[in-house]
């Protein structure tokens, strides 16, 4: 696989997240879906890019219930 410009996991995480809010897990199989298979990020890729995107005010995230009574989730919007 070639590698990415930077900055290309920031912007297909807000194409993403501009559809809807977001878990990690749920970004992570809805980018790969959307992608066909082409583009799969790593918790390794896709946690930093959440943090800096956080830091520079372009996103926020919320502390959600999850269904089924689990933990709590932080979802991305």
């Amino acid at each position: 696989m070639t590698p990415l410009k930077s900055g290309t996991v920031d912007l297909v995480i807000l194409a993403a997240i501009d559809e809807q809010p977001r878990y990690g897990l749920e970004l992570v199989q809805h980018i790969g879906n959307r992608s066909g298979g082409l583009f799969e990020l790593s918790e390794g890729s896709l946690y930093p890019a959440l943090l800096r995107l956080s830091k520079a005010g372009w996103i926020a995230g919320e502390w959600q219930p999850t269904p089924g009574g689990g933990s709590r989730a932080r979802s991305t919007a």
